[in-house]
């Protein structure tokens, strides 16, 4: 498998095991961004309730994407919280800029005959399942294997794997709610990973508060 990023492993993991096409709702690359920056020591992420992101190393990470990323935090006067940046490294232009990535290194392709170069594709394919599969054959050996040897990057993937819901594409539910207590001695065993996971959770029930407050809201005016 090439030397990954983190960012292009967790996208890779979006994609179902019979599937080709992207699915993902973001917050779990926003997560992927947030924590590679950490990971490279550009910023990190107090463990007190608010869990303000700090910068400590301006300089480049000589990674374009996440560069851009860094930028944003070193602009900002005010510190802001990790959810809300998992929040704002969520959108659709980074998630192109992770395909182009995957594109380049020949394991992804853009739906249909457009160019490319000027990303009119919303969807992609899975040209060589082997890196997918690599990374799915990790997690199920952390998760379903007692192996106190486990990387950093692996411990993170299942980080945000489940928080953002992306392991029942992979494996049995049945199967993932015995290895639960697992997966929380996983995620709780650094602090890293932990406030990561609370990020890309705390991310998606806001989104599920503001949806909710919309319908609501829609259904007071159509009554």
């Amino acid at each position: 498998m090439p030397d990954l990023e983190l960012v292009e492993q967790v996208y890779l993991l979006g994609i179902k095991k019979h599937q080709t096409q992207r699915w993902l709702h973001g917050y779990e690359l926003g997560g992927a961004y947030l924590a590679s920056l950490c990971l490279h020591g550009k910023v990190s992420i107090e463990t007190r309730k608010e869990s303000l992101v700090e910068v400590l190393d301006r300089s480049p990470t000589r990674n374009r994407i996440y560069d851009e990323c860094l930028a944003q935090i070193v602009r900002k006067k005010r510190r802001v919280s990790a959810d809300a940046w998992v929040h704002r490294f969520s959108s659709r232009k980074q998630y192109r800029k992770v395909a182009m990535k995957l594109c380049q290194r020949q394991i992804l392709r853009p739906e249909g005959s457009r160019p490319i170069l000027f990303f009119f594709n919303k969807n992609f394919q899975l040209v060589h399942s082997t890196s997918r599969d690599e990374l799915v054959d990790r997690l199920r050996i952390a998760i379903f294997e007692d192996s106190e040897l486990m990387s950093v990057e692996t411990r993170m993937l299942i980080a945000i794997a489940s928080a953002s819901r992306l392991l029942p594409r992979h494996f049995e539910k049945k199967k993932l709610k015995k290895r639960k207590a697992r997966i929380a001695e996983i995620v709780e065993g650094d602090t890293l990973s932990r406030l990561i996971s609370k990020a890309v959770k705390s991310a998606m029930q806001s989104e599920q508060a503001a949806n909710n407050a919309g319908i609501v809201a829609m259904a007071g005016m159509s009554s």
